[in-house]
């Protein structure tokens, strides 16, 4: 994993032909607004929505075995 320090308004870019920028919006106590640019071919999902959805499906499996 890299790890970046970044201040309110700081960029980062990843990728170089389909880049996506991530930018820094607020950071107030223990939370961080980030901005997310990409192309509306590349899908960004929240981490916990897509763990809730995995555990959704695992258990419609365990209920149909």
């Amino acid at each position: 994993m890299l790890v970046l320090t970044r201040k309110s308004e700081e960029k980062v870019t990843i990728g170089k032909d389909k880049k996506v920028v991530i930018t820094i919006l607020k950071i107030q106590g223990d939370k961080v607004s980030i901005g997310i640019e990409a192309d509306k071919e590349t899908p960004i999902y929240r981490n916990e929505l897509i763990n809730e959805e995995n555990e959704q499906i695992s258990r419609v499996e365990l209920e149909a075995s």
